[in-house]
């Protein structure tokens, strides 16, 4: 266990004065392309972040560790004693919450900017955008999210938290153990000179390592390269690496002022081999020693009473039952041409997208997919903006998802059919149908990206000068890290209208607010016929949607 959770100083990461970054200085500014130092039209001119407030001489270090697919009730004493040690010292939310869809590259984005897929336009795992590819890409490569900025102008199209870091005098750094594209969500702006990116992902794939180039050459010289993947395609490896990248690297010598970790396991043995499996406790034990050795650094660098740590998963995960080739399906019944026709393009992100090349094929789709017993919500465009009920019979809104964006959404968005297992495997709850296609999502694995609790209740727990010794029921989501860590910082959010929020429940001190209050609603959906019928559980705090469980409505 980390000694500085051996023997905290006030049962919190120290006292509440700021005393500056453990004796680090604070840069007035970096030149570059797209910094602060240069005016000449790079991203952060006043056209997207005007004049800002500047970072105070003396201000908090903010850390974000994402374990992927860490469910909250995987966290115990036993196999997590790190984590455990921290939710008893600081704060807990016992209702995290996942963007939809609940998938990796959709949350990173989200964590990255707090707003929805609706103003990021990451809208799934894979992504269709003609502009870029015939047929859907799968955002893990950021060779393919280069391609979609240097096709479409952005990879994002919304102002990011490395952007507003940077323009006020601070540093933010990103550095992941998973795919490259994962890596690149998280500061989607580093092309253009906006802070650093490392990506500690196999290096066989020959994807970008690192913004700016010079620190991946610094990485290679003191750690050596990425190592390759382990045993059954394990990243605890890469995960290891890209920790001492942040201990040994970012905290003594980069001067961060906001530092994200991404841990890519335990997410990959659980699709390989199914939560609770022996494979995934292991990576999930490895995870937790990962937390620990960050913690520990903290405590040696003289850190630890000026930092705030919040550790976070970015969906939960289920047991896969079955696979589902919906295009095959599709063909199958007549509604699609061919495997490769695009009159209607499949994109499967463990939910399912589907787009259309005309507004008429859209009801019979519709039509179609309620007769499928894997079909679970299902959601269109709605014509009306206050009306949570999409513009086709029985479907919900898009906008309940947070997901419209005008040119990378899909025209159907389906989740998949769940329920909870009658004896859990390993004491894990959740099965459901998985969109198939890869061992990762073969039955007997497991998958995730539908609106079963298992999937959008993820882990969020903070530590730290500024958290409350809390455990709150308030639901606060992914989407809600990025004006948090900002208001910590000092910053303002000045975006009115964010789609996420300060987690002021969790937080003390100056940041303390009232109890605040949770309207919770249950929207129904149905068929013209009654042939089909769906219920989606949402929660409203301070005017931010949740949602916290969707599922069809079945005869017993």
């Amino acid at each position: 266990m980390p000694a500085a959770l051996r023997a905290p100083s006030s049962g919190v990461l120290g006292s509440p004065g700021v005393r500056g970054l453990g004796g680090h200085p604070v840069s007035s500014g970096r030149a570059g392309p797209g910094s602060t130092g240069d005016p000449g039209g790079g991203v952060l001119g006043p056209s997207r972040l005007g004049e800002g407030a500047q970072l105070a001489g003396s201000r908090r270090l903010g850390i974000i560790v994402v374990i992927d697919g860490l469910r909250p009730d995987a966290i115990t004493p036993q196999d997590t004693p790190v984590l455990h040690a921290l939710g008893q010292d600081g704060a807990v939310a016992t209702q995290g919450r996942a963007v939809a869809p609940a998938v990796t590259r959709v949350n990173a984005a989200s964590m990255a900017t707090g707003e929805l897929p609706t103003r990021t336009g990451i809208t799934g795992n894979l992504l269709h955008v003609p502009e870029v590819a015939p047929a859907p890409f799968t955002t893990a490569d950021a060779r393919n999210l280069l391609r979609l900025r240097e096709r479409t102008g952005s990879i994002v199209d919304t102002v990011t938290l490395a952007e507003r870091i940077e323009h006020a005098g601070g540093r933010f750094v990103a550095v992941g153990s998973g795919s490259s594209g994962s890596t690149l969500c998280l500061n989607p702006r580093a092309p253009d000179g906006v802070g650093t990116l490392v990506n500690a992902d196999d290096p066989a794939k020959g994807a970008p390592f690192a913004w700016p180039p010079e620190v991946g050459d610094q990485v290679h010289a003191r750690f050596g390269p990425p190592p390759p993947k382990g045993r059954d395609h394990s990243n605890a490896d890469s995960s290891d690496y890209a920790t001492r990248i942040v201990t040994d690297y970012v905290l003594p010598m980069l001067d961060a002022s906001v530092v994200m970790l991404w841990l890519t396991e335990p997410d990959s043995a659980q699709h390989r081999h199914g939560v609770g499996s022996p494979a995934a406790t292991d990576a999930l034990r490895r995870a937790d020693r990962n937390v620990g050795q960050l913690v520990d650094q903290l405590e040696r660098l003289g850190l630890r009473d000026e930092a705030n740590l919040f550790v976070v998963s970015d969906h939960g995960f289920s047991q896969a039952a079955r696979t589902v080739d919906v295009a095959q399906d599709l063909v199958a019944a007549g509604c699609k041409e061919g495997p490769d026709s695009t009159d209607l393009v499949v994109a499967r992100t463990g939910c399912v997208g589907i787009f259309a090349d005309s507004e008429e094929r859209v009801p019979s789709t519709v039509e179609w997919l309620r007769r499928q017993d894997w079909a679970d919500l299902i959601f269109t465009a709605s014509h009306d903006a206050a009306s949570p009920l999409g513009w086709v019979d029985g479907t919900f809104a898009l906008e309940l998802l947070g997901s419209t964006h005008p040119t990378r959404s899909p025209d159907i968005h389906v989740t998949l059919a769940w329920n909870q297992l009658a004896e859990p495997t390993g004491g894990w709850t959740g099965l459901y149908a998985s969109t198939g296609g890869s061992t990762a999502s073969a039955p007997g694995g497991g998958d995730h990206g539908n609106l079963s609790p298992a999937d959008v209740t993820t882990t969020f727990r903070a530590w730290g000068a500024d958290i409350a010794r809390t455990r709150s029921e308030v639901p606060v989501g992914n989407v809600d890290l990025a004006p948090t860590v900002l208001a910590l910082t000092g910053l303002p959010d000045e975006a009115d209208g964010r789609h996420g929020r300060v987690a002021h429940e969790l937080l003390t001190g100056e940041h303390e607010r009232a109890e605040v209050t949770i309207d919770r609603r249950i929207h129904t959906t149905a068929s013209a016929d009654g042939a089909y019928a769906a219920e989606l559980k949402t929660s409203l705090v301070a005017g931010h949607r949740y949602l916290d469980q969707g599922r069809r409505i079945r005869e017993t």
